[in-house]
């Protein structure tokens, strides 16, 4: 039996991609004004992004799915 995956891996680093830009273009955006705090915010929230996808790539990679027949049921 083929597993049921709703995303695809590649489509998950595109995801991931897309999620760090546009974090990275709200980061450039307030740096320049002088909002330095916003960088920590801008690297936890990352961290926190990759660790998700990573965690759902891993949990992904491990799944299985298994049919028992049992004779006389």
């Amino acid at each position: 039996m083929k597993r049921n995956c709703s995303i695809a891996p590649r489509r998950q680093a595109w995801v991931t991609a897309i999620f760090c830009t546009v974090s990275l273009t709200n980061l450039s955006a307030f740096f320049v004004q002088g909002a330095w705090t916003i960088l920590i915010v801008t690297v936890a929230e990352m961290r926190c992004v990759r660790r998700c996808c990573c965690l759902h790539a891993d949990t992904r990679g491990r799944s299985t799915n298994q049919i028992l027949v049992i004779p006389g049921f």
